[in-house]
């Protein structure tokens, strides 16, 4: 949807489903104590109606929840959204109610408010996209648009608007190619030229809200002469930059400053500072939650086993590329027989590595080796979910061969991964292997998300329950 009906409709959606998620706590409340809510300073339920707040309105702007539907099937694309904006709330919720040890809340109030939020929510999202879909189908949502050009961009257009929820309804084509009016199935008016003159004489019961103009730069003296007719006839225009035929094969965003197009290569989510502040308190509530009540149990039973397997130091240490190409340390279990740095640095860990110690061979099939990153994570070097960071060499070795490798730099590397979940760890024989997994990497960075991080916690938590054939 592209005008300000749509936007009218999708703030008193937003604002409806923030007084639900109010209400709901207040009726929870009720039922759960008998009484309304006590608007009272120190009153730890309306701090917690407070969180819960701002927590719903920084997930839903994370996962753009009141966005405009982009796809034919608006219902099935907003349903998946607010579910992982649900999780993602859910997630901040309990992180709330654990650090904030002092105040204590009924659960009995916890699961009614939260399953209670999940049906609305739900039900909201068929109700609204469902809504959405009659009145588009029925034209009710759609600008009718003439359009210039029937080139490459100009089809493009067609297809895109043959989806009701696009905004648009294409009502006639012009263009100097009259072959092309055979597969245009009776929108063909006439050719660039006769815009002006089909303006003046069309029939005022065919409705016109505007003009899409789909015309090489080349062409721009035509461009500003259908400008100047539409506007006289009180008609918007809009144009469609000719940037897939400049650039073809890229994949762009466009950006303004001050009425200057910026064309961006990839779009990175983690470069926007709430997307950045969310990741990082992730972070943070994840490993101290780990190194607290996980890490002294673990690193005490590591201490014996480890130094009974095979002499050497508890920690095994190596320098890694993160953020940036920034070199830090990054600490494991150590797995190994100890060797030369040399060789540790230039070797990768094989399936039937002679390398490997009894309890290091367990370790690493449980992912148990890498729990000590939970301090570079703390320490910001490194993020519970990122692109894996590899073995200086192997940086080196890949970079040339795979041209966008350097690409998974522009994340902070993680304990854990999107390519890793989707089974491309471990060994990297050859450059086949390097490049799947640099494609999911890049996809991760591309495709960001709150949700999409505690997703991939869940499946790496649920592949160490279950055993990876990858992990070796």
């Amino acid at each position: 949807m592209h005008y300000e009906r749509d936007k009218l409709y999708r703030y008193i959606y937003a604002i409806a489903e923030f007084g639900e998620i109010n209400g709901i706590f207040v009726l929870g409340y009720y039922v759960r104590f008998g009484g309304l809510l006590n608007f009272k300073f120190n009153n730890p339920y309306v701090t917690l109606l407070t969180f819960s707040d701002f927590a719903w309105v920084a997930v839903a702007a994370v996962y753009k929840l009141y966005d405009s539907p982009t796809v034919p099937n608006p219902a099935g694309g907003r349903i998946r959204k607010s579910l992982m904006a649900y999780l993602s709330f859910v997630f901040l919720y309990f992180g709330f109610i654990v650090l904030s040890q002092g105040f204590s809340y009924s659960r009995e109030f916890h699961l009614f408010f939260l399953l209670c939020v999940l049906v609305a929510i739900g039900f909201n999202s068929v109700v609204y996209s469902s809504a959405l879909s009659f009145f588009a189908i029925r034209g009710r949502l759609s600008r009718n648009v003439l359009l210039v050009g029937a080139g490459v961009d100009g089809r493009r257009f067609i297809n895109a608007t043959e989806a009701p929820v696009s905004g648009y309804k294409v009502v006639g084509v012009f263009d100097d190619d009259e072959k092309k009016a055979v597969h245009l199935n009776g929108l063909y008016l006439g050719r660039v030229s006769q815009v002006a003159e089909w303006l003046r004489g069309r029939d005022k019961s065919l409705k016109v809200d505007e003009i899409v103009v789909a015309l090489p730069p080349t062409k721009m003296d035509v461009i500003q002469e259908i400008i100047r007719a539409a506007e006289s006839h009180f008609l918007g225009v809009k144009l469609i930059p000719p940037l897939r035929n400049l650039y073809p094969g890229l994949s762009y965003r466009l950006e303004h400053l001050d009425g200057i197009p910026l064309m961006v290569r990839r779009e990175d989510r983690m470069s926007y500072l709430h997307n950045r502040v969310l990741k990082r308190v992730l972070d943070i509530f994840v490993s101290l939650i780990a190194l607290v009540f996980v890490f002294p149990f673990l690193y005490i039973a590591s201490l014996a086993l480890i130094k009974l397997s095979s002499p050497g130091p508890v920690f095994f240490k190596q320098r890694r590329k993160g953020y940036r190409g920034d070199v830090f340390t990054c600490y494991k279990f150590r797995t190994m027989k100890v060797v030369p740095q040399e060789l540790a640095d230039e070797i990768q860990a094989t399936p039937d590595d002679p390398r490997k110690t009894k309890v290091g061979d367990f370790y690493r099939r449980k992912n148990l080796d890498e729990f000590p990153q939970f301090i570079n994570v703390l320490k910001g070097e490194m993020s519970v979910v990122g692109p894996r960071p590899h073995p200086i060499y192997l940086d080196q070795k890949y970079q040339d061969i795979v041209s966008s490798y350097n690409v998974r730099f522009f994340a902070k590397p993680g304990l854990t991964g999107w390519a890793q979940v989707n089974g491309h760890r471990g060994e990297t024989k050859d450059a086949a292997a390097m490049k799947k997994r640099v494609e999911h990497d890049i996809w991760y960075i591309e495709n960001w998300s709150l949700g999409l991080d505690i997703r991939i916690i869940l499946l790496t938590i649920l592949k160490m329950i279950k055993g990876d054939p990858n992990a070796y």
